[in-house]
């Protein structure tokens, strides 16, 4: 009966890459990546588990774990006695696929990347407006180190995570604080090869300018500063995947 379905497609491990996962881990990327790629489509029907198990090559027991911690997520419907289903992971999922992804970040298909880049334009003025009238000598002091456009991609990915998390820690909020706990390394990682591009860094570097003059000057207009910085981003963001 399910002679019919796909097989897994393995993800092959590259030289810089060779740290073993361990079986759960290793399964739940491999289901994932044939979700989010599209080779097993939201209403399709996934393998038997005894097919499933040894085309991962892991025992059933884990396989089970894993399908359940997935189900939960959202990923796929568990239906006892008959094949668990693919969902529709965007529409159905919850913030665990969310954070699944970011443990995959790979993975992360380029619509989320650029959701999250719009909800952080929608979160991020706001914190950064908060954080600036509670502390703003401290603010003040970070975009004082703020990197010029001749630096590396790697010291303006690091500096600008770590001005957002300042942002997030001063306004005192904590649901935006775990938010962005779950993303670090996901946006650390991305953000590296966003600061490849060296009208990308030359934006932020202006952005850092703007907003440390704004604050000294007492202007305050932080909400417009930073989400004009964040819309720029979305844009850079764009050219830059068209142009892969």
């Amino acid at each position: 009966m399910w002679s019919d379905v796909r097989p897994v497609k393995l993800i092959s491990m590259d030289n810089n890459n060779t740290k073993l996962l361990r079986p759960a881990l290793f399964a739940e990327k491999q289901l994932i990546q044939n979700i989010v790629n599209g080779v097993w489509k939201p209403g399709d029907n996934l393998p038997s588990e005894r097919i499933l198990a040894q085309q991962l090559g892991i025992t059933r027991q884990t396989l089970r774990e894993t399908l359940k911690t997935l189900s939960t997520e959202g990923w796929v419907t568990i239906k006892h006695g008959k094949p668990s289903v693919v969902n529709d992971f965007i529409s159905q999922g919850s913030l665990g696929v969310l954070k699944t992804l970011v443990k995959h970040c790979d993975l992360i298909p380029k619509k989320i990347i650029k959701d999250w880049l719009e909800f952080r334009t929608i979160l991020l003025p706001e914190l950064a407006h908060k954080a600036t009238h509670t502390a703003p000598q401290e603010i003040l002091k970070k975009l004082s180190t703020s990197p010029a456009p001749a630096h590396s991609p790697q010291e303006f990915s690091n500096y600008d995570w770590q001005l957002q998390e300042l942002f997030v820690t001063l306004s005192d909020n904590s649901i935006a604080r775990m938010i962005f706990n779950d993303t670090k390394q996901a946006y650390l990682k991305l953000a590296l090869k966003y600061f490849q591009l060296p009208e990308n860094r030359q934006s932020s570097s202006q952005y850092y300018i703007e907003l440390e003059h704004n604050i000294i000057n007492n202007n305050l207009n932080i909400k417009k500063i930073v989400k004009k910085a964040m819309d720029q981003s979305i844009k850079n963001y764009i050219k830059m995947t068209v142009n892969l």
